[in-house]
């Protein structure tokens, strides 16, 4: 056993100090005091995994519950978080383009723009992996069946605190049902008032229950139409002398050139014109319109099987099961490809393919000959 000895003028001199702490402290006309006891300590780290319908006391969160996502009509758990104020638009979503970030097919939810990989999915309270075309930071909410959801709880608040860099931006808690007894059926379908971007689910889920457990199965099949870019826009815009004008791509049909002389021209652009035909360049004229060649939704089709259990086997030892498998195919549309973007390429006058008479630099040319081109998954 270790003694530890305090000196006598030590303690005696914290002791003073103490006193004049506490005397300082207290109203000058009280003598008496009480300690008031705390009447609830509350620990806020696992409050996202509570059972109640709100989260209090962790900073603003949003249910979304079986009722509103009923109502919705969505069939994607992506439709349904993309739609609130907190989250910031495509992310790797339908209506995101080839070339954005993780946009090949999988959807995921980006919480106040800080990137998907700084929120944090959860499912039933427990982290879900990371998954989509080439394994992406983030997790592909298209494996998460909606027929299957009770709530969805959105903390809109950074929690890396209580769950790690991963929730940053926020966290997602996706509720699974607990118990079904029955059959529950479903079918939806709807377009949008141009006739495009048609959509159609059906959901089929059954469950039975007992004193000791539950068990719940669903299949699942989800399919979303194309919406083409320039059905909603014409042309992509910008500002000039306060008007919006059409703004096209400086990768031309035909191809923009810079003259020996420093003259900007541009060759033929009609497949059926003069091969040999070049005039002054143009933006207005020339420039290429892309958004024929986009989608502003891109086509998806998903068909799931999930199933999920629980069974108390003793009074401390409950077991439970979540299996889900998800088949998805999508595709997205891209421009045709150009070149000369990154390096320009020279030509000569003498070259058979140059009817200018000069030296010029090809400095860039769209293939439209080939056609737009397709992604799929």
């Amino acid at each position: 056993m270790v003694h530890k000895y305090v000196p006598r003028t030590t303690a005696a001199l914290a002791m003073l100090v103490l006193q004049q702490s506490a005397h300082a402290q207290q109203p000058a006309t009280s003598e008496n005091t009480q300690a008031t006891g705390m009447e609830r300590v509350q620990i806020t780290g696992s409050r996202i995994n509570l059972r109640q319908e709100q989260l209090s006391g962790v900073g603003p969160v949003t249910v979304i519950d079986a009722e509103t996502i009923q109502r919705s009509g969505a069939i994607s758990v992506e439709t349904l978080l993309q739609r609130l104020p907190s989250s910031a638009g495509t992310a790797g979503n339908q209506s995101s383009a080839y070339w954005t970030s993780n946009g090949y097919g999988t959807t995921q939810v980006n919480l106040r723009g800080l990137g998907i990989d700084r929120t944090l999915v959860l499912l039933n309270g427990r982290r879900v992996v990371s998954g989509g075309t080439g394994a992406n930071s983030s997790v592909d909410l298209n494996m998460i069946p909606v027929a299957m959801i009770e709530r969805i709880e959105v903390l809109k608040d950074g929690a890396s605190a209580i769950y790690g860099a991963d929730a940053v931006a926020g966290v997602v808690n996706i509720i699974t049902k607990k118990a079904i007894d029955g059959v529950e059926a479903s079918v939806r379908y709807g377009k949008t008032e141009r006739g495009d971007g048609d959509e159609k689910s059906a959901d089929l889920v059954w469950g039975t229950r007992s004193e000791r457990g539950s068990l719940m199965g669903s299949l699942n099949y989800s399919e979303s139409g194309a919406v083409n870019l320039a059905s909603r826009a014409p042309c992509s815009l910008f500002e000039d002398d306060g008007e919006l004008v059409c703004s096209g791509s400086s990768s031309t049909i035909g191809g923009r050139a810079r003259l020996a002389d420093g003259r900007r021209v541009n060759f033929n652009q009609d497949p059926n014109g003069n091969p040999g035909g070049f005039e002054t360049y143009s933006a207005a004229k020339h420039a290429y319109n892309s958004n024929p060649f986009l989608n502003a939704v891109n086509p998806i089709k998903r068909v799931g099987v999930s199933a999920f259990g629980n069974m108390r086997l003793t009074d401390r030892v409950d077991m439970f099961s979540e299996l889900m498998f998800t088949n998805r195919k999508s595709e997205q549309l891209a421009t045709p490809g150009a070149i000369g973007v990154y390096r320009p390429i020279e030509i000569a006058a003498s070259h058979p393919i140059n009817p200018t008479g000069q030296n010029l630099t090809l400095e860039r040319r769209r293939v439209a000959e080939v056609g737009p081109r397709y992604f799929f998954q």
